[in-house]
């Protein structure tokens, strides 16, 4: 029984420590995103945005190769920013340029993604031209990752507008980059590989936040002037 523990596996080298982390820090995500959204007030675009930012952060924090948390986190969110705010960017003008020729939903976000690929593409070049190493040696999963977050962006562009596809896109990185921040912290992944047991927690926080009824922390600000008055 032993042989199973997470700690036991990465001894033997039966699967990587990183793959076992991306695993286990999932529920640890999700509870992050229902608190902060549940309990302070945060919106985001959805629920696979958040989850799939921070772990393309994460990644990205890895490939700095500093053993360091403070430089893979600042790594990490540096070069996730760039290249969520390219994806970002690139995709309201494609939905732009889509939207004046009226396609269909899946067409629409393949010439999406293919304008992101684009200006990820042109990035590479400016890179290599000046000779940036930081987007060179970028691995193709975190830009992979970024890139189809457009999706979820485009959608509200679609049906909401500007503004709030906007804002919604501040809070999600907000929120990806607090998970990330806990995610690539050395001492919690050890804490979590030893004592796995630990998230049992999750289950009774998502469920103590399910049954949450009370004002959000956001709306208590919003509303402070009347709530003083009553």
């Amino acid at each position: 029984m032993d042989n199973l523990l997470p700690a036991d596996l990465i001894a033997n080298g039966a699967v990587p420590q990183t793959t076992l982390i991306m695993i286990l820090m999932l529920p640890v995500i999700g509870t992050i995103l229902g608190i902060s959204k549940h309990v302070i007030g945060f919106k985001s675009l959805g629920l696979y945005a958040p989850i799939i930012l921070t772990y393309a952060y994460f990644e990205l924090g890895l490939s700095s190769g500093q053993d360091n948390w403070f430089q893979q986190f600042w790594y990490g969110v540096k070069v996730g920013l760039i290249l969520t705010l390219i994806v970002f960017i690139t995709s309201y003008f494609a939905h732009i340029v889509t939207k004046a020729i009226r396609l269909h939903y899946f067409p629409k976000i393949a010439l999406v993604l293919t304008a992101v690929a684009a200006s990820v593409y042109l990035l590479i070049i400016l890179a290599d031209l000046t000779d940036k190493n930081t987007f060179l040696s970028t691995g193709f999963l975190p830009i992979i990752l970024i890139a189809t977050v457009s999706e979820q962006f485009v959608g509200v562009l679609a049906q909401k507008n500007l503004k709030t596809a906007a804002s919604l896109t501040f809070s999600t990185i907000l929120v990806a980059i607090f998970a990330f921040s806990l995610v690539i912290y050395n001492d919690f992944q050890d804490l979590i590989i030893n004592r796995p047991y630990l998230l049992l927690i999750t289950l009774v926080l998502n469920v103590a936040v399910g049954k949450f009824t009370g004002l959000r922390i956001s709306e208590y600000m919003r509303f402070k002037d009347i709530l003083n008055k009553k």
